[in-house]
């Protein structure tokens, strides 16, 4: 199962054996089929609703499931479709109302951030995952060395109770490794 983002990585886990830009198209793809679906189903019970609001969580589920590249194209064809099937007049790329364009810059902007900060976290927890790895490794480097170590050692915190005896200190002084 899957607890952080950083484990999040379709295109990475499948890159031996599919292209890492097949695999961002397809999901792309999918999470935009997805979002035709439910905006379908959403105009048969209240046609004309919000036509942006499945694209923003579908940009932001793109980018989570297969990065950056996953997240534009779902931007870029989410606009398309917008644009051409759902702002009147429909099924056109002609518009005569300013304010339409401003609404696509506008979510053009808009979905952009959402790649941006959803790329930068996806990113930082990366960073985290591998740096919390390291100091796992560099404290069971240390364990391992303090433990076959020939001489005396113990660690105490800041207060001075004594919170690790290595195996020459615990024998020295009688005490159980628990």
């Amino acid at each position: 199962m899957i607890y952080r983002l950083s484990e999040i990585d379709i295109p990475g886990a499948l890159s031996r054996v599919i292209p890492r830009w097949v695999t961002e198209t397809a999901i792309a793809l999918l999470v935009i089929g997805l979002i035709v679906v439910l905006r379908v189903s959403i105009d048969l019970i209240t046609p004309g609703a919000v036509p942006f609001a499945l694209i923003f969580p579908g940009v932001l589920f793109a980018t989570v499931l297969g990065g950056w590249r996953s997240g534009v194209i779902t931007m870029a064809i989410g606009g398309f479709l917008i644009w051409y099937a759902v702002m009147p007049p429909v099924r056109t790329l002609i518009k005569h109302d300013p304010a339409q364009v401003v609404s696509m810059a506008l979510y053009f902007f808009s979905a952009s951030v959402i790649i941006l900060f959803t790329n930068a976290f996806r990113r930082s927890a990366e960073t985290i995952v591998g740096e919390r790895a390291a100091v796992r490794e560099s404290e069971e480097r240390f364990r391992l060395v303090a433990e076959n170590a020939p001489v005396n050692l113990w660690m105490g915190d800041a207060s001075g109770k004594c919170v690790y005896l290595n195996e020459a200190q615990r024998k020295f002084w009688g005490v159980p490794e628990d």
